[in-house]
Formats: C-alpha cells, structure tokens, sequence
C-alpha cells in the first residue's frame, strides 16, 4: 500500500472520531439547554393568567418571569424600570442563549467534514482500482466507509440543527410570557 493511501486511510478515521465526539458534544449542549429551560421558563398558560397565577410564579424563584415580576414590584421609578428591565431581558437573552452558536455551527458544518471524510475514502478506493489487481472487498469496503462517514456528519447535523431551531423558539416564547405576565400585573395593579 503506498504510503500516500496510508495518510488517507488515518485522516479519514481521524474524521470519523471528529464526528463522533461532536456528536456526544452536541447532545451534551442539547441535553444542557433543555435542563436549563426546564429550570427558568414557568409551565404557565396564558389564558388562564389569574392573581393566584401570579403568586405561584413569583413563588418559583428560578424562573425569569419571576424575576421581571419582582423588578415591577420593587422599581417605583418608570423611566429606571425601563432601564432594568431592559438589562434583565439582555441578561436572560444571553444566558438562554448559551451554546446555542455552537449547535448552529455544527449543525452547518458537520455534514461537510462527513464530506471530506467521503472525498478522502473515495479516493483510497480509485487508488485500489487503479492497481488493477486490487481486491474488491477492499474497494467495497472503502466505499462503505465513504458513506459511513457523510451518515455521521448528517447524524451531528440533523440534531443540532432541529435543537437550534426548537431552543430560539423557546428564547422567544419566554420573552413573550414574561411581557405578557408583565402586562397584566401592570393593568391588574392600576385598577387597585
């Protein structure tokens, strides 16, 4: 075997242990986020908002709404409330946020180092070819390694990028209860 096939067989089962181990990455951010979430958004529903609602969410210390609950509570000072409200919004985007760059650029990058994987065996396999007196279980089972490989780059991809797309939802969806709790302790606390 020339040395240059040699080089390529090793950088290709390089890539695959690269593939596998943003995998376990990957999922180790997924698996994060979701406690993470599980822990700061309140399981509230809107339409039933009630002054009981409002308390057990202010009961919950872990979650953000409670803390916009409390800045309300304490901030006599519309024009300084703004100001820390908008800071806590900043905070919470940011903390939420975390790792979330990470599964995107795994996401868009993954299946193409399962690709250079792919090119690199391909190439392995026209080398064995063009010795003419090459076995063919060896071309076949370069070409399977081949296809191994971009089915590893899609198996990071693919949950990465369906968890980057579920986790800004769930940003969103936060920053839309807390405004909405918000806005009704405000409109429930003019009327007293």
């Amino acid at each position: 075997m020339p040395i240059w096939i040699f080089f390529i067989v090793w950088i290709s089962r390089i890539i695959f242990l690269l593939l596998v181990f943003l995998s376990i990455y990957s999922w180790a951010i997924i698996l994060n986020r979701r406690k993470f979430f599980k822990l700061h958004i309140p399981d509230i529903s809107l339409k039933d908002l009630s002054g009981d609602s409002l308390k057990d969410l202010q009961a919950n210390k872990t979650s953000f709404v409670a803390g916009h609950l409390k800045l309300a509570q304490e901030e006599k000072s519309p024009l300084i409330y703004e100001k820390k409200k908008q800071l806590y919004t900043a905070q919470i985007k940011q903390q939420s946020a975390d790792g979330l760059s990470t599964l995107a650029t795994l996401g868009s990058t993954s299946p193409f180092i399962g690709l250079l994987g792919t090119v690199l065996s391909i190439i392995v396999s026209f080398g064995e070819l063009s010795k003419g007196k090459g076995d063919m279980n060896q071309v076949m089972f370069s070409l399977a390694e081949a296809l191994l490989l971009t089915a590893v780059g899609l198996m990071v991809a693919i949950p990465a990028v369906v968890a980057y797309n579920y986790f800004q939802g769930k940003i969103k969806s936060l920053l839309q209860t807390s405004d909405s709790v918000l806005n009704y302790y405000f409109i429930n606390h003019l009327k007293e």
